[in-house]
């Protein structure tokens, strides 16, 4: 008996469905596949690395971060997986993994990628990201720690955007002796959109001040308030945001932080949760 393939007689109008089938389906897996490839390397046994627990990274646990570089050599994965309920009632889950490298000291490089689902704004989007962090100088007893960080998204999915850039200038001061944790951090930005609509806004600025304050040797909280512009025009987001990070162990820090929205285009709520883990990718430790 002979068998034959004959691919010339395929409807090209079924290859085209089928490859926007796979795509579908790539996009769907990724965000399941993610968390439980990064679930992995966090059970992992690891070498002990430099103590960061009480340095704050954007989202873990809330919107504002500080002005430190992780260590030159050093590496981290960081997980950030959040919900947001809109106040119409409209959900939205997110999860976007990073991993920050110390490249040379004083200066962080964090590619990132993210990916959004449910039935809110934003759904079945996402966006690839690079960010660098530079750290100015070191706190003194009068002068803050400074930074400037720089960023680069390109959105993708079902409501991405144009490419954007972002720039961000970073304070933080600690209030009494430095090693005891109690510090003021301030984030001033400004993000650019390269293909706005005319609903949309070309610049948009952001501003969060935060304080951290350490409740034991493991365990800091951290509240801060939050304005950000949104790219539709005449929208920004408003939040008040609490949380805690926790060091599990000496290279592994979990965090979680709740947002209340205030303002008619806030969210209701927004609820992160998240991990900072220290690797040893290049066999360095």
């Amino acid at each position: 008996m002979t068998v034959s393939l004959d691919t010339g007689s395929v409807d090209p109008k079924a290859r085209r469905c089928g490859a926007r089938s796979c795509c579908r389906l790539a996009a769907l897996a990724a965000p399941v596949l993610v968390p439980w490839a990064m679930l992995a390397i966090v059970a992992a046994p690891l070498p002990a690395a430099a103590d960061d627990h009480f340095n704050l990274e954007e989202g873990l646990p809330v919107s504002t971060e500080d002005a430190y570089a992780i260590e030159y050599g050093g590496q981290e994965l960081q997980g950030v997986f959040s919900y947001e309920r809109s106040r119409d009632g409209k959900n939205l889950f997110t999860a976007e993994p990073r991993l920050a490298l110390g490249v040379f000291p004083g200066f962080q490089a964090t590619p990132r990628v993210s990916y959004s689902l449910g039935n809110g704004e934003g759904r079945d989007s996402g966006s690839v990201g690079l960010d660098g962090l530079y750290q100015l100088n070191q706190q003194t007893e009068l002068m803050p720690v400074f930074a400037v960080s720089g960023s680069l998204d390109a959105p993708y999915g079902y409501a991405n955007s144009s490419p954007e850039t972002g720039l961000k200038l970073i304070a933080a001061k600690s209030l009494g002796d430095e090693k005891e944790g109690r510090d003021i951090h301030l984030n001033l930005g400004w993000v650019h959109n390269y293909g706005p609509t005319e609903e949309e806004r070309a610049d948009r600025f952001n501003a969060g001040i935060a304080y951290a304050q350490p409740l034991t040797e493991e365990l800091i909280g951290v509240v801060d308030i939050v304005r950000e512009e949104e790219l539709e025009r005449n929208r920004a987001v408003n939040l008040f945001e609490f949380g805690a990070r926790y060091r599990v162990a000496e290279n592994l820090a979990v965090a979680a932080g709740v947002g209340i929205g205030f303002g008619p285009d806030s969210p209701g709520v927004r609820v992160t949760i998240g991990f900072q883990r220290a690797l040893d990718l290049f066999g360095s430790r």
